[in-house]
C-alpha cells in the first residue's frame, strides 16, 4: 500500500462494529479543531455471530479481516487498535446505591473513581454482602456510571468536587457482560492482529453520535436496531440510567417471511428490502408479488402473493419488538427518567414505515438518529453508521482523571438510609 501510514497513528480513531448481521471498520482522522473526519469505510456481512454472540471464531475472524482491510485501503493506511461495540443479549444493566465516609475531606474526583471501583466490585461479587446472588460470577464490568450524587444525604448533585461532607454516595449504573463472550471477542480481534482499545455496547455507541444535549438530559430512549438484537439505553438527567440487549432483530423478520410463505432465506430478505413496509397500508392487497418457494432450485414454483400478506408478517414481528421496549418502559421509575422521546438507530431503522409503527405502539415521539458533526465520508450519514460513528467519537482525546488511591472502604447503603435511595431502588428491586 504505496501511502500507508501516511497519517500520523496518533491522530487516527478506528471503530469496528461487529453486529450480527454485518461488520462495519471505520477510520477517521482528528482535525486540528478537534473534530472527526472519516476517511474509511469498510463493510462485510457477518458470519458467525448468532444474536451478538460469537458462535465460530475463523468465521468472524475472516470477517473482520475484510471490512478492516477495506477501510485501509480507502484511508490508505493501516490500523493497529479499535474501539468496538458490543450487542450480545447478555448484556446486564445494574443499579448499585454505594456510599463512603469522607472524614472532613474535601470531595475529589478520586471519590468518585473509589465509589465506582467499589460498584464494578460488588457486580463481579468481589466485596460482601453480593447484591446480585443470581447473576453469574464470571462477568466483566463494562462501565460504571455514577447518575447523581447525595452529600449528607442531600441528592439530586451533578458534580460534588469541591463540596465538603461526611459522607459521598451515588446511585452507580453498573453495565456488565458475559466475560467468556468478551474474552472471545477480545482473542478474535488479536488474532486479526488488533488490540481492542474500548468496548461500548451497540445503543451506547449510537447515543454518543445522535443524541442531543436536550435529549440526554430531558429524557430519551435510543433503540438500535440490529440484524441479530435490538440494544436499547434510557437518556435521563444526562447520563444513561438503564440499557438493554433484546435477542431479535432484523434476521427475525426475514426467517419469519422464508417460514410462513415458504422461501429461501435469501429471497425472504430481498422481498423485505424490495417490498417491505412495517405496516399495511391501503392498497397492498391489491399488489401482487411472486417468491420462489423453498426447496429444489430447478423445479422451484413461483407463488403469487399480496404486498398486504407480506407486511402482515413484517408489522407481527416489528410489533413484538417494540412491545418487548414498551414493557421495560411501562416501570414507572424508568419512564421517570425516559421522557416523551425515542430515537430509532441501526440498520433496521431503514425499514420503510418504522418510524410510524414506533409513535404507535410506544406512544411517543419518535425520529431516525443520523450521526450529527461527523466530517469526511461520513457527513451525510444514516441511522445504519450511528455506532460506529459513535464509537469513533468515544475514541476522542479526553482529560484523563488521576489514578485513584486504595479505596476509603465505600459501603453498601443500609435500610436506615433507604429513604434517599427509595426511588431507585424500588427500580431494580435492591
Amino acid at each position: 500500500m504505496p501511502n500507508a501510514l501516511s497519517v500520523s497513528s496518533t491522530r487516527l480513531i478506528s471503530a469496528l462494529d461487529i453486529g450480527s448481521s454485518r461488520i462495519t471498520c471505520m477510520i477517521a482522522e482528528v482535525t486540528d479543531t478537534g473534530g472527526l473526519e472519516v476517511i474509511g469505510i469498510g463493510s462485510y456481512r457477518a458470519k458467525g455471530i448468532r444474536a451478538g454472540q460469537i458462535t465460530d471464531m475463523d468465521l468472524v475472524r475472516y470477517c473482520i479481516l475484510q471490512a478492516v482491510s477495506a477501510a485501509e485501503k480507502k484511508a490508505e493506511t493501516q490500523i493497529k487498535e479499535v474501539h468496538v461495540s458490543l450487542s450480545s443479549s447478555q448484556v446486564r444493566s445494574t443499579l448499585l446505591p454505594v456510599e463512603m465516609p469522607l472524614r472532613g475531606e474535601t470531595i475529589e474526583a478520586r471519590h468518585i473513581q473509589q465509589l465506582t471501583a467499589f460498584a464494578r466490585k460488588a457486580v463481579l461479587g468481589q466485596v460482601q454482602p453480593n447484591p446480585n446472588p443470581n447473576l453469574p460470577s464470571s462477568l466483566h464490568v463494562m462501565n460504571a456510571i455514577p447518575l447523581e450524587f447525595v452529600v449528607d444525604g442531600e441528592g439530586g448533585i451533578s458534580d460534588p468536587c469541591g463540596m465538603v461532607g461526611a459522607t459521598l454516595g451515588t446511585p452507580c449504573h453498573v453495565i456488565s457482560t458475559s466475560l467468556s463472550s468478551f474474552t472471545n471477542l477480545a482473542r478474535c480481534l488479536e488474532n486479526c492482529h488488533l488490540v481492542m482499545r474500548s468496548a461500548s455496547i451497540a445503543s451506547l455507541a449510537a447515543a454518543d453520535a445522535c443524541l442531543t444535549n436536550d435529549e440526554r438530559e430531558l429524557g430519551t430512549t435510543l433503540i438500535d436496531l440490529g440484524g441479530g438484537t435490538t440494544s436499547m439505553v434510557v437518556y435521563g438527567g444526562n447520563k444513561p440510567c438503564y440499557t438493554e440487549v433484546l435477542p431479535l432483530g432484523g434476521r427475525n423478520i426475514t426467517s419469519d417471511i422464508a417460514n410462513v410463505l415458504p422461501t429461501t432465506l435469501v429471497h425472504a430478505e430481498r422481498l423485505k428490502l424490495s417490498f417491505g413496509r412495517a405496516f399495511i397500508q391501503p392498497g397492498d392487497e391489491r399488489s401482487i408479488i411472486e417468491a420462489p418457494t423453498s426447496g429444489d432450485p430447478q423445479t422451484a414454483e413461483q407463488r403469487k402473493i399480496s404486498v398486504s400478506f407480506l407486511n402482515q408478517i413484517i408489522q407481527a414481528r416489528v410489533e413484538e419488538i417494540f412491545e418487548l421496549v414498551a414493557q421495560r418502559l411501562e416501570n414507572p421509575q424508568i419512564a421517570r427518567y425516559a421522557g416523551r422521546r425515542v430515537v430509532l438507530t441501526g440498520g433496521g431503522a431503514l425499514l420503510p414505515g418504522i418510524k410510524d409503527e414506533a409513535c404507535r405502539v410506544l406512544q411517543k415521539e419518535v425520529r431516525i438518529g443520523r450521526p450529527f458533526n461527523m466530517g469526511g465520508i461520513l457527513e451525510s450519514a444514516g441511522p445504519e453508521w450511528a455506532t460506529a460513528a459513535g464509537l469513533l467519537k468515544a475514541g476522542l482525546p479526553k482529560h484523563r482523571s488521576p489514578k485513584a488511591p486504595p479505596l476509603a472502604e465505600p459501603i453498601m447503603n443500609e435500610p436506615a438510609n433507604r429513604s434517599a435511595w427509595h426511588p431507585i431502588r424500588k427500580l431494580f428491586g435492591i
